[in-house]
């Protein structure tokens, strides 16, 4: 008689153990952030040095003990510290969560706790968009993300703010790694309220911008860039690059767009530019690339699987998975750009 086969049982380690424990426990340090930043404003009452737990729980009409439980639970994340006993003060970390913060998150964690953006990581939502592929906001909310902006403008500010703050650094990143010798007319494609586009047009005072979103986006766009050191090289204009783009630009650049979209419409996304492209013309795509296995893709791959929860096609690609995409649109890539952030940018131009 054969023996059974013998069960995997991997040695205990603690260190492995605690870290596993960390990653699952990880969602409600999120939902703590979230309610100490937004709903109770604790980054800015501590704004100007330590303040005790008494006199927190008085400011805020919160119950003295669960508040001090609270406040402990995010020192142990190093939100907050306890520097005595039943007194609070800011750490390095939780600094950026202050609303006028170089770099502030304020508006990251008021985005992932409004209630749009919170349904969609229910447990059972993502299931939903695991086995049928339907975004889970839309089977939430009955639309798709863009519709449902449109119609709050609120939650769009919101929405916008986030997406703002979380390319901050990744913009500069970008900025400082490409050239754009020989650019004298860019286009930044779905590029947003275009604080990307400006930063590039303040570093190279030779070139002229323009930005293509959609009409309510390029709206609130035109103007907050009307008071910038760059409005007289920059233009706004409103439209789908599903219908066409403007012509007659040097350069063309999409920044975290293709993620938004599946590899079908991301091909017809970058053949409507391919239609305007100039012979000497290029197609600049600022994106995440996912490393071949097996090395492991960084963290940023959760922000991947937001977007996938909340748009039809989201999707983060290898280089190869590029290249297959840039292919079927008569484009090749010329050159992959390494930046400071987790972005690359893939130089393209019409295929032969």
């Amino acid at each position: 008689m054969e023996n059974p086969p013998q069960q995997f049982a991997p040695p205990m380690s603690t260190a492995v153990l605690e870290k596993v424990l960390e990653k699952v426990l990880g969602r409600l340090t999120s939902v703590c952030i979230q309610v100490a930043t937004v709903g109770l404003d604790l980054p800015e009452r501590l704004k100007d040095g330590p303040r005790s737990i008494d006199a927190l729980a008085a400011e805020i009409g919160g119950e003295r003990d669960v508040l001090l439980l609270f406040m402990r639970a995010l020192t142990s994340e190093s939100i907050f510290q306890e520097v005595e006993p039943g007194v609070f003060a800011h750490t390095e970390e939780s600094r950026y969560l202050l609303r006028d913060a170089p770099h502030s998150l304020h508006g990251i964690a008021e985005m992932l706790g409004a209630d749009w953006a919170s349904k969609v990581w229910e447990p059972d939502e993502v299931l939903h968009t695991i086995r049928t592929g339907q975004p889970a906001f839309e089977h939430v909310f009955g639309q798709d993300i863009w519709s449902y902006m449109t119609a709050n403008r609120d939650q769009y500010a919101v929405f916008s703010r986030a997406q703002t703050i979380f390319s901050g650094p990744k913009d500069d990143a970008i900025v400082e790694a490409y050239d754009f010798e020989g650019v004298k007319t860019l286009v930044d494609l779905g590029g947003g309220e275009g604080t990307f586009l400006e930063k590039i047009l303040l570093k190279h005072p030779g070139i002229e911008g323009v930005l293509f979103d959609l009409p309510p986006v390029v709206e609130q766009a035109r103007a907050r860039i009307a008071g910038s050191a760059v409005a007289d090289r920059y233009t706004c204009v409103g439209g789908s690059f599903f219908d066409g783009v403007p012509a007659g630009a040097d350069a063309y650049v999409l920044k975290q767009v293709l993620h938004d979209w599946s590899d079908d419409e991301s091909v017809e996304i970058l053949r409507r530019v391919r239609e305007v492209l100039p012979p000497s013309g290029r197609i600049l795509v600022a994106a995440h690339l996912v490393p071949a296995p097996p090395r492991r893709p960084l963290k940023y791959l959760m922000a991947g699987m937001w977007v996938r929860l909340n748009t039809p096609g989201g999707y983060e690609r290898t280089e190869q998975e590029f290249r297959d995409v840039l292919d079927r649109a008569g484009l090749e890539l010329v050159r992959i750009h390494p930046t400071a952030s987790t972005h690359s940018i893939l130089e393209t131009r019409a295929a032969d």
